[in-house]
């Protein structure tokens, strides 16, 4: 502060009074959110649909909240030679003017019904996000009681990121109920996902070093690291089968669900505080029953059948080596259930009983 003009050091010094700010702004917004939809039907089981709409999604509550001791931003200042025009004042808070996330959906699909219960389904989508909350700086200005204004460099939740989500779809389900016998019980249901979240990034707080109180850079991970890192959650390829079979009294059904590695964090809790990824990692399903009756039926529920190990990795260097950081065996497990279902004029419902027999 030492370095600040005569006339903006007087501005620091004033500010000092020691009273507490109560933040009690009205924040107001409206949010108008049209659709639409449209079919086109060329006969055959060919139809193209498309739509167009628009949501929203709103960001958590606890990222509002403010509360917080205000703190001395010229060595930040100075670093970044904004000593003359620069808040003078930071803290790291919550953010009352987040605004909900913002998407403009475009969809378009062409669908093949070629039998009672047959598809074939390709579709494409696109989200036009804006607003997407991300750390981030804003100023804001605060006056005391007494009228002290002060602009204050906030650290925290903000709404700096847009971009779009892109990809497409492609479904296959069918019964084969032309085949013989017992064979007409059987059927599949396959879809693969692919997803590009290529414009969106995790942020660098160190590029902006604005802020005397960041503290998400260090030499090794944290913010350096998380700048080079895709969007957290998103697999960029998705893969599920299911095959099932329902004949008389028996159905038996089998899924495998698979997706690609995917970042968990940015920023992991622990030294060296580097990115998290899970690894790619897929899971096979069963389950078995047999209808005794109109009202009750038996069966048995098998998950993780392929006893998957989930591995987790973390970044180690610039070039986006992993390294694996932990592995977890969530076990096989088998359930035996029994259900019965009730009617009656008023109501209709079932009850399940469940009986873990291995894990």
């Amino acid at each position: 502060m030492c370095s600040l003009p005569a006339e903006r050091l007087a501005e620091f010094a004033a500010a000092h009074t020691g009273e507490i700010i109560i933040d009690d702004r009205d924040i107001e917004f409206d949010n108008w959110l049209p659709s639409i939809n449209a079919k086109l039907d060329f006969g055959n089981g060919l139809l193209i649909r498309g739509a167009i709409s628009k949501g929203i999604s709103r960001p958590d509550l606890q990222l509002f909240r403010a509360g917080v001791p205000i703190g001395d931003n010229t060595d930040a200042l100075r670093d970044a030679g904004t000593l003359a025009t620069g808040p003078l004042f930071a803290a790291r808070t919550g953010n009352r003017n987040l605004r909900p996330i913002e998407s403009i959906n475009y969809d378009l699909s062409a669908e093949w019904y070629f039998d009672d219960v047959g598809s074939l389904t390709a579709s494409v989508f696109l989200k036009d996000i804006e607003g997407f909350v991300n750390t981030g700086f804003n100023t804001v200005n605060y006056t005391s009681d007494s009228g002290v204004s002060l602009d204050v460099q906030i650290e925290g939740p903000s709404n700096d990121q847009d971009g779009n989500l892109s990809g497409f779809e492609l479904t296959y389900q069918q019964t084969y109920d032309f085949l013989p016998g017992l064979w007409s019980g059987l059927g599949a249901q396959m879809t693969y996902t692919y997803v590009d979240g290529g414009d969106f990034t995790n942020p660098n707080l160190s590029a902006v070093g604005q802020s005397s109180i960041t503290t998400t850079t260090n030499d090794l991970g944290g913010g350096s690291f998380a700048f080079l890192q895709p969007l957290a959650g998103i697999s960029e390829d998705t893969f599920n089968v299911t095959v099932f079979y329902e004949y008389g009294p028996v159905a038996l059904r089998t899924a495998y669900n698979w997706r690609s590695e995917f970042l968990v964090t940015p920023r992991d809790d622990i030294f060296p505080f580097s990115p998290i990824w899970q690894e790619s990692t897929g899971q096979l399903d069963a389950s078995a029953f047999y209808d005794v009756n109109d009202h009750f039926k038996i069966g048995i529920q098998a998950v993780n059948l392929l006893d998957e190990v989930t591995e987790t990795t973390q970044v180690v260097d610039f070039d986006g080596t992993r390294i694996t950081r932990s592995a977890f065996r969530n076990d096989r497990r088998f359930s035996v259930l029994g259900r019965f279902t009730f009617d009656s004029v008023e109501k209709v419902g079932f009850w399940t009983l469940g009986y873990l027999i291995w894990n």
